[in-house]
């Protein structure tokens, strides 16, 4: 059962297949970030325990291809704990009523244990945080009925086997934007910043707040700026921050060659990067990787943190009823 809405910003409540490879030897686009001079991308992948395989000339390396989450839907979003290597990926069972599964992977892509979420939202954006031996998630919450999109946003430790459910006991809620919808939070681990994308009165927007403040109920925004929208019908697919940098990724699955996106046009997925105090935008490029994925749909994006942060994106792939993911990373210098 969900309870009503707090005026407060916290509140206290309830805790209730058809694929070719060509793609990953030939294009892999140009995006906002750049391999550092001098340096090699195997060996700052390998400083994570990554064995990635190079896509264009280690511009882009293959973390995971074409594996599975708990659940047959897509994989809505995902992050990291670099410390447990761990990935922790979202994806909706029923997207009317916020239902979601949270998959706990290895980063090799695969499945070690799940968590169930009940009316939580839509799974936009996940957060991963990691303190001491206690991984902890940030995910929306509060799934508003007319859309299944989350009006809040709650923190939990991730517990194997557990199942959450908005409204019950000893959930915290925090609403750090009073009257805002479509609540998606990140976490910036090496920065220790929380953003969230909302929308106020249809807008989108971005609200940026120290980590620690927020955990403790505090939302006093360090930054607060509209979020860049892209070109018209853009469909917006994940975001990630890494120091005053916000990153972005749209696009849409493809189309058969008669429709709107097809195959033969490589999509119209893209990157994205915006000033976190200024919201000025400050690249745009499109997102060529892994082109003759089946379905090839935009999915997430994250930053692998660690003494070389990577900028990780995903991509999912499949026939309905039985979809895949895939994750692209790539080093890139932070300014």
């Amino acid at each position: 059962m969900t309870s009503s809405p707090s005026a407060s910003n916290t509140t206290t409540q309830g805790r209730g297949v058809n694929f070719t490879r060509r793609a990953l030897l030939a294009a892999a686009g140009t995006a906002a970030i750049a391999v550092p001079a001098g340096s090699s991308a195997s060996a700052v992948a390998s400083s994570h325990g990554l064995a990635g395989t190079s896509t264009d000339e280690g511009r882009w390396q293959t973390l995971v291809l074409e594996k599975t989450l708990h659940h047959t839907t897509l994989m809505q979003a995902f992050g990291f704990d670099d410390v447990g290597k761990r990935i922790y990926a979202l994806q909706l069972f029923d997207s009317a009523k916020g239902h979601m599964f949270v998959t706990q992977l290895d980063y090799e892509g695969n499945e070690l244990s799940h968590m169930e979420l009940y009316g939580f939202g839509h799974g936009g954006n996940i957060g991963v945080e990691r303190d001491g031996a206690t991984t902890y998630l940030w995910t929306e919450t509060d799934s508003n009925p007319s859309s299944g999109y989350g009006r809040a946003i709650t923190r939990f430790p991730y517990a194997a086997g557990a199942t959450l459910t908005y409204g019950e006991s000893d959930l915290v809620v925090h609403r750090p934007v009073p009257g805002s919808t479509s609540n998606q939070p990140y976490v910036d681990q090496e920065n220790r910043r929380l953003i969230v994308r909302h929308r106020v009165s249809g807008t989108p927007r971005f609200a940026i707040f120290d980590l620690d403040a927020a955990i403790a109920g505090d939302f006093d925004p360090i930054h607060s700026i509209d979020q860049y929208v892209g070109e018209e019908g853009e469909t917006f697919q994940g975001f990630c921050l890494h120091r005053d940098r916000v990153h972005q990724s749209t696009g849409s699955h493809y189309t058969d060659e008669d429709g709107s996106n097809p195959p033969s046009g490589g999509g119209n997925a893209y990157l994205a990067t915006i000033d976190a105090a200024t919201g000025d935008l400050v690249t745009r490029t499109k997102n060529v990787v892994a082109p003759d994925l089946y379905y090839r749909e935009p999915e997430g994006m994250a930053i692998l943190p660690g003494r070389s942060p990577r900028m990780v994106i995903g991509l999912a792939s499949g026939p309905e009823g039985a979809r895949k993911f895939s994750l692209f990373h790539r080093s890139f210098a932070a300014v």
